[in-house]
């Protein structure tokens, strides 16, 4: 074999490892897109928790619920989740960082599993969830943590509000308009 013939072999398995590397990455980020975008889901895609929202009913039923259920709302943040939910996983740095912030507010975090209280179901549209009370037993926010495919930090919605806790509100925030990685109940 000539030494360009010997060249020209080593150099296309170069070019072969490289060609097989850039299709790896390319099933990969389309994997990823795919399953990500399955993800991506309103949280409130039939307007429920919208349409509820604008009854005085929705908040006293709400209030009167987990009163019965949990004793006092005033301070507490229910963290509404479903084991069965990929999303749940997904968002589970962001829920122990929202309810450690809640704790260095010295307010109280609740978890609430849909198993347990199916009933929240008439309440929510989906999980992962939160509703946030402030000391006076005043609804303050409900609705998911965050928005986007892996509903982080970043995308939060819910961490400017948890300082409010300790104040009165006129009206609570009802997040029902955000797309990202929910399980609809």
């Amino acid at each position: 074999m000539s030494e360009e013939t010997q060249s020209e072999y080593v150099r296309t398995p170069g070019k072969t490892i490289k060609l097989l590397v850039f299709a790896w990455f390319v099933l990969i980020f389309a994997g990823l897109m795919y399953f990500t975008t399955e993800r991506l889901v309103d949280f409130d895609p039939q307007a429920a928790l919208l349409d509820n929202a604008t009854e005085q009913s929705f908040y006293i039923e709400l209030d009167t619920f987990l009163t019965e259920q949990f004793g006092t709302v005033a301070g507490r943040a229910f963290h509404i989740a479903d084991d069965g939910c990929f999303c749940q996983m997904v968002a589970g740095a962001h829920v122990a960082d929202v309810k450690d912030l809640i704790t260095s507010e010295a307010m109280e975090n609740v978890s609430v599993s849909l198993s347990d209280q199916p009933r929240l179901k008439d309440f929510l549209p989906s999980v992962p969830a939160v509703i946030i009370y402030n000391t006076e037993a005043e609804l303050i926010y409900v609705g998911p943590y965050s928005t986007g495919y892996l509903c982080t930090t970043g995308n939060g919605l819910v961490e400017d509000l948890i300082p409010k806790m300790t104040e009165a509100v006129s009206d609570p925030v009802v997040m029902s308009l955000a797309r990202g990685c929910y399980c609809n109940i």
